[in-house]
């Protein structure tokens, strides 16, 4: 749906009651059981989803995450040689984790303000903030976002989610049945 003009768009604070049909959406674009949004929301010392509403429809969100040097995600960081030099003595780390705007509503700046209020969040909560782009398509529309907003990529990781998608038996919409041989590219705000 091109044409939608941004002032119409909504972007907001998502409550509880969307996390159903956040989740649906979640599982739509990144594959069933990939990610649990009330799972994310334990595990994380802060956490927070923004939502592009349109309408009242949930047409995009962002989920972001803060974990302390002594959270599991931090750990299993800073045991990865790619992350270790980059992360120092930095005490927490924000993720923007997820990002996701109907295909039908892509285009129209809903991604781009998404993460401009998931960065101004992540970077106020975290002293290390970084993303992890799924390399799905020889274009990636994704890095000229990052790359505009301060952003810059520090690794690229071939078969990225093998191990998880075994373990955790989900379906990546690209490779379909574990395991997902997706490579992934990780950013860092600079």
């Amino acid at each position: 749906m091109t044409g939608i003009r941004i002032s119409n768009i909504k972007i907001k604070v998502a409550t509880k009651e969307m996390y159903t049909a956040m989740q649906f959406l979640v599982d739509e674009y990144l594959g069933n059981a990939y990610f649990d949004i009330n799972i994310a929301e334990k595990r994380s010392e802060k956490f927070i989803v923004f939502v592009a509403l349109f309408a009242d429809d949930i047409v995009g969100l962002a989920i972001n995450e803060v974990f302390t040097n002594t959270d599991e995600a931090m750990i299993s960081l800073s045991k990865n040689v790619q992350f270790e030099k980059f992360l120092g003595q930095a005490q927490s780390v924000g993720r923007q984790s997820v990002l996701i705007v109907k295909s039908q509503f892509e285009n129209n700046g809903i991604g781009a303000a998404l993460f401009s209020e998931s960065l101004l969040w992540l970077k106020t909560h975290a002293e290390f903030v970084y993303t992890v782009r799924w390399l799905k398509s020889a274009t990636d529309k994704g890095s000229t976002l990052l790359s505009r907003n301060g952003f810059e990529p520090i690794a690229r990781i071939e078969n990225f989610w093998k191990i998880d998608s075994l373990t955790r038996k989900y379906h990546c919409p690209i490779c379909g049945e574990p395991p997902c041989l997706c490579s992934a590219l990780i950013y860092r705000a600079i």
